[in-house]
């Protein structure tokens, strides 16, 4: 993907989640929990995803370039914002308000996995996780951080094990 694709998709993404939330009212599945702990859990819950699933623990970021990685990062936390918004906030949100929330559960995560090209069965766990985080604390804010630390630690991982290039 070129980065002007790449900008263009978050750029899309972030302007329909912002519209979606300003346009619709869609109740929590739950009372909330104060957000602070929301926020801590949703870390925890993806920090312990991708364990589960990497098999490895996550790696320590490399700052060799810190405006490159903030940039990533940025990026990252944008792509799963808006991701959060539409499957777990409008989808699961609006058939929990509708149906037996683990109907609304299961629907929400097929439609997330089926929207991702690639890793299906790795984006059916994944989903059901944010899912599950949102419905268990009632807060966009818990599964948004679920989501992006999760994103964030697989993105670092990936960067480490890239080969890299010496010096001519």
């Amino acid at each position: 993907m070129t980065s002007r694709r790449l900008w263009l998709r978050v750029l899309a993404g972030a302007g329909g989640a912002v519209a979606v939330l300003a346009l619709l009212d869609v109740p929590p599945p739950a009372e909330p929990v104060p957000a602070l702990p929301s926020l801590g859990f949703g870390v925890g819950c993806g920090t312990a995803l991708f364990i589960a699933l990497a098999g490895q623990t996550p790696p320590l970021p490399h700052l060799s370039d810190p405006g490159r990685t903030l940039m990533r990062l940025g990026l990252i936390g944008a792509l799963a914002a808006a991701e959060e918004i539409i499957w777990r906030w409008l989808v699961l949100g609006a058939l929990a308000t509708a149906t037996a929330p683990v109907v609304a559960l299961a629907a929400s995560t097929i439609g997330f996995a089926a929207t991702h090209r690639h890793g299906r069965k790795s984006h059916l766990v994944t989903g059901a996780t944010f899912g599950l985080v949102y419905l268990a604390t009632g807060r966009l804010v818990a599964c948004i951080a679920a989501h992006a630390t999760y994103n964030i630690v697989l993105a670092e991982t990936l960067v480490q094990a890239r080969p890299r290039e010496e010096p001519a």
